[in-house]
């Protein structure tokens, strides 16, 4: 098995018509020992397009950058080296909307899927592993697993951060299912 924790900063919240800006990426195996982390600033080819609140609060991502599919390409390619054999998991805070964007991002570029169809979603994780409240504020789960708030919207440091939540969910003892 291979963990795969994914950040992305994009223009919005609508794949296809904004898009991605950044990847951040940690690999885990099974274990949930790091093997490496991947990271690539994306060319916004409609800067135009980018929401109130990226335009105000990242700008800096608007410009510059490497053409999508060449970013994306090496991404897939990544993936798809450290996974070898084994099944890769997509992790992620939200599946929702930065799945989208990357699935929407890498069918728009005629790539290949590099994940198994099964994704683990931290914020249900969180919800699941340490009875949380669905409405629990993202700073009292961090604190209660020892994680401190990397708070940056960059995409590596944020997929860091949620990979050392991942770490100690996984790692944090249960009880079993009778």
């Amino acid at each position: 098995m291979r963990f795969f924790v994914v950040d992305l900063e994009f223009s919005g919240f609508i794949p296809g018509f904004h898009e991605i800006l950044e990847l951040g990426a940690v690999a885990l195996d099974e274990q949930y020992e790091p093997l490496g982390e991947w990271q690539a600033r994306l060319a916004a080819r409609h800067p135009e397009r980018a929401s109130d609140w990226v335009r105000e609060h990242q700008a800096h991502l608007l410009v510059g950058g490497e053409p999508p599919e060449r970013a994306l390409s090496a991404f897939v390619e990544w993936v798809a080296r450290l996974r070898g054999e084994h099944t890769a998991y997509y992790v992620g805070w939200t599946c929702g909307a930065d799945l989208a964007h990357l699935d929407t991002a890498l069918r728009a570029h005629h790539l290949e899927w590099p994940f198994h169809y099964r994704h683990i979603e931290l914020n249900s994780l969180l919800v699941g592993r340490l009875g949380l409240p669905w409405d629990y504020e993202h700073s009292t789960a961090l604190r209660m697993l020892g994680v401190e708030p990397a708070g940056a919207h960059v995409a590596l440091v944020d997929a860091r951060e949620a990979a050392l939540v991942f770490q100690r969910l996984m790692r944090t003892p249960r009880e079993p299912v009778t």
